[in-house]
């Protein structure tokens, strides 16, 4: 369930101001944690293909793929996300200052649409239910 990805934001944890070549400042935990929310939340709703990157200014991309469709989830370190859905290598959707919620929000919406979502719900007994009359 995204554990290669969750252990990878995890490990923007341990990043110091300056990690890349003098740049970059450190991640704070709130954004940390959000971040691995959105990949729960992923895998939840049908995502298998998920990764994150860390950014300069404390932001972390968390992305998810699904053939030539790809959406990129960006929480700033305000804690407000940055939108993007690319499709073939072009920007479909960009919208930016989205509340964690409203992101959240999203990403159950695209599952759904996509037909990702397999509701692990055991089937009616027909043998038991009544006919019409």
């Amino acid at each position: 369930m995204g554990e290669n990805t969750i252990a990878k934001i995890k490990s923007f944890e341990r990043f110091k101001p300056g990690w890349s070549f003098g740049e970059g400042s450190g991640f704070d935990e709130n954004i940390l944690a959000k971040a691995i929310l959105l990949i729960i939340t992923a895998h939840n709703f049908g995502f298998k293909e998920t990764d994150a990157f860390p950014g300069l200014s404390s932001e972390v991309m968390v992305t998810l793929y699904l053939k030539n469709d790809h959406w990129e989830f960006t929480i700033e370190p305000d804690e407000c996300v940055t939108f993007i859905h690319e499709k073939n290598d072009e920007t479909i959707i960009y919208e930016e200052g989205l509340s964690f919620e409203t992101a959240i929000s999203k990403l159950k919406n695209i599952g759904f649409e996509k037909n990702l979502l397999v509701l692990k719900k055991k089937p009616p007994d027909h043998k038991k239910t009544k006919p019409f009359r």
